[in-house]
Parts: C-alpha cells; structure tokens; sequence
C-alpha cells in the first residue's frame, strides 16, 4: 500500500525562498550586490546553492510503501528498503516527544526535514520526513528511523495488523 508524504507548509516556503534566492543570485547578480563588490562570488555561490536544491529535491521521500516484506522509503533515486525481519517495533510518535532533536547531519526544511539527528527521548534517528507532524518511528536492530506519512495512525495500524 502507498502512502502519501506531502510537504508542510514551512518546509514549501524554505524550499521556494531557497530556489528563488539561488536563481536570482544567478541570474541577476547586481540586484543583490549592494555597491556592486562582490558580484564574482555571486556567480560561485549561486551555482552551488542549486546544486544544493537539486540534491535535496532527489533526496527528498515522495512515499512510502508498506510491502508484504519491507517498508520502502521511496525517493527518486537510491530507495530505503527496510525488511520487516529488522524492524522491532513501529509506532506514532507525539510531536512534543521530537520536539528538541538537533539535526547533526541532515536538512532542515529543504524539500523536507531528512538526514541524521539526535533525541534525547529516543536517541540518534534517522529521518526521512516532508512534515514536522505525523511522525511515525520504526525502531530497527540497527537504528532508529522517522517517517511522515500523511495518513501516520493508518500506516501504523496496517503493519501492526502483518
């Protein structure tokens, strides 16, 4: 069964500033520049910030596929698979119980908040989540992962029912 990941609302309006900004240092350079010094690394910024957008936009979860075997991370390249034989538990998790995690090698809002963060409630996680609610955990004999499908209570329920 497919799962919906959508996008909230701040990490829309992180990824359109993001991509707007990059563009606009591109393309028109002295808009940006103040007294018109520093126009050369403009043009070395901009190039990497979209190499940066295009990356997380890659990246990014579009679903997630709860399969008879494996729930799949879906992305547009390079999949998660992780096979129900690893999984220990699967649960909602309360937003206020993510509330202070420090992300410590990850993306904030860029096409979703994804990489590796740290919770003192739950330890070191990895996301793969496009919203700040909805959170489901799936605790593994390796790691700890966070995903947001926008149906979270349903996804729990129909793994919990394999």
């Amino acid at each position: 069964m497919i799962y919906k990941a959508s996008l909230d609302k701040m990490a829309k309006a992180i990824s359109f500033l993001f991509v707007m900004i990059a563009i606009l240092m591109l393309l028109f350079p002295k808009l940006i520049s103040i007294d018109n010094q520093g126009i050369n690394e403009l043009f070395f910024i901009s190039p990497i910030l979209i190499i940066v957008s295009i990356i997380c936009f890659i990246l990014k979860p579009s679903h997630y596929i709860l399969e008879e075997d494996a729930i799949i991370i879906h992305r547009m390249f390079n999949d998660v698979k992780i096979l129900h034989s690893d999984i220990l538990k699967v649960e909602l998790v309360p937003a206020e119980k993510l509330k202070w995690s420090i992300r410590t090698f990850g993306v904030g809002g860029l096409f979703g908040y994804f990489g590796k963060f740290y919770n003192r409630n739950i330890g070191s996680m990895t996301w793969y989540a496009t919203q700040r609610e909805n959170f489901v955990l799936i605790k593994t004999s390796k790691n700890n992962i966070i995903i947001t499908p926008d149906d979270a209570e349903n996804f729990v329920e129909s793994y919990n029912r394999k």
